[in-house]
């Protein structure tokens, strides 16, 4: 039996699908190995190198780095794939980004077992379908999408009216897999953990809820620990300390505002949307008249941001990265999907296509803006290979590249030749500007965007 009604099921489908290929593309161009982090991956392609030697052991003691411990476990299925096919990013990058079209997925389902229609639930999915935030990063090898699975999977067992006891075990279970998979999103697997115990009608419902929730939760934290434990001698914790106390790239003291100012350069109008739903949602929890699934998303957008807040701006704990603000993003097309929802069906029958349509096409219109840049975007690996092809024709010419690294803290300073032949050039990656929330202070991006960092292949003609 669908949960939808057929003609939702048949749009929340061709919305996913949609948004497959459109990763596959983003795949395809490369991009994979960009970023320093995406060298995790190579553990799981180690573990998948060892299989049936010790395997087991074997994994545990790459867990044991501290360093998102169960991405390598997750990536052993597609670095196997690598070994039967051949290396090829592109086999990873493809099976990563299929995380990602599964949270769209997720996020109608949590719609629906929140109290949404099924008309709600579809636009939910399809403004999360839309984000930018939400797409660019499937082309890298990268533990965000599938950490956001587990933690959207959670919410999803965490909320509705009447979950079973095992549900309470199981969101706590998946709470702490999303941690483990990516330490940054213990805030989203909080968040649905609060929001199951809050949902309850009561406070003995509430308390037999945070117990098994509970449960889950360290269960599964213990079960890592001690097996770890019993291969490292407890490496795992000490270097998950370590590990978390250097997390300090970029400036405490902005993390009340760089999850705003990172979304909208990611998405411009469609977190205004956004924010005008939150505030709408507000409004109507105020007046008592809103709905659940809108209650949902207040309180997990209050918690992600009161968390971000205090951890960053107070406690000085850890600093704020556009990676971190996009925990917010679901719960924002929660909020966008309850008041897009609201104000169609108050519409007059004769103005609600008309209304729609022009909306969809403001949004749609606006997120082939957003997506563009990823999608025409070149990395260095990539340009460097095309340009020294270029570079060949030209016998006796030494060569120069420019910026063909990833630029941190900031631009390197150049010293170019009195002549020479720009053989190929395109904008750095770092010129997308979403990608200067991870890490750069205010300094550094304002250093980044004020100088000329286009990569640049140089021919240097003999004296």
């Amino acid at each position: 039996m669908s949960i939808l009604p057929t003609r939702e099921s048949r749009a929340l489908a061709t919305i996913m699908l949609v948004s497959l290929v459109l990763r596959i593309v983003l795949v395809t161009s490369g991009g994979q190995f960009y970023w320093g982090d995406e060298s995790r991956y190579q553990q799981a392609r180690d573990i998948a190198a060892g299989l049936g030697r010790d395997a087991f052991v074997s994994a545990l003691k790459r867990m044991s780095n501290g360093q998102h411990p169960l991405f390598p476990i997750v990536g052993v299925i597609p670095a196997a794939i690598e070994r039967v096919t051949g290396t090829d990013t592109r086999i990873p990058g493809a099976f990563f980004a299929l995380f990602s079209v599964l949270n769209i997925g997720l996020l109608a389902l949590i719609a629906r077992r929140s109290g949404a229609s099924a008309r709600e639930a579809t636009i939910a999915a399809a403004l999360l379908a839309l984000s930018a935030s939400f797409f660019y990063y499937s082309r890298h090898l990268l533990p965000y999408d599938v950490a956001m699975f587990f933690g959207l999977v959670a919410l999803c067992l965490g909320v509705g009216e009447r979950p079973r006891p095992l549900s309470s075990v199981l969101c706590g279970v998946f709470a702490a897999c999303a941690f483990f998979t990516y330490t940054g999103y213990w805030t989203l697997g909080g968040t649905a953990l609060v929001i199951h115990v809050i949902q309850a009608n009561d406070r003995a419902t509430a308390r037999h809820r945070a117990l098994l929730g509970g449960i889950g939760l360290v269960g599964t934290i213990g079960l890592i620990v001690g097996a770890s434990a019993l291969t490292t001698g407890g490496e795992l914790v000490r270097r998950l300390l370590e590990f978390s106390r250097g997390i300090n790239q970029g400036t405490f003291s902005e993390g009340w505002m760089l999850p705003f100012e990172y979304l909208w350069h990611a998405e411009h109008v469609l977190l205004v949307l956004w924010l005008s739903a939150t505030a709408w949602c507000v409004w109507r929890l105020v007046s008592r008249q809103v709905s659940p699934s809108a209650r949902i998303a207040v309180l997990g957008i209050a918690l992600v941001y009161g968390t971000l807040l205090v951890c960053s701006v107070f406690l000085h704990k850890f600093v704020v990265y556009g990676r971190l603000a996009r925990q917010l993003v679901p719960f924002l097309c929660l909020a966008g999907g309850a008041a897009v929802h609201a104000v169609y069906t108050s519409l007059p029958p004769a103005r609600r296509r008309i209304w729609a349509g022009a909306l969809a096409i403001a949004l749609v219109g606006q997120a082939a803006l957003n997506f563009a840049t990823p999608l025409r975007q070149v990395f260095p690996d990539e340009f460097l290979r095309n340009a020294q092809r270029s570079a060949s024709l030209r016998a006796g010419a030494t060569t120069l590249a420019i910026n063909t690294r990833q630029l941190y803290p900031g631009p390197e300073p150049i010293t170019l030749p009195p002549r020479y032949v720009v053989i190929s050039e395109a904008p750095h990656p770092l010129e997308f500007l979403p990608y200067q929330y991870e890490g750069h202070a205010p300094t550094e991006r304002r250093a980044l965007r004020s100088t000329d960092i286009r990569m640049r292949f140089l021919a240097v003609p003999p004296e």
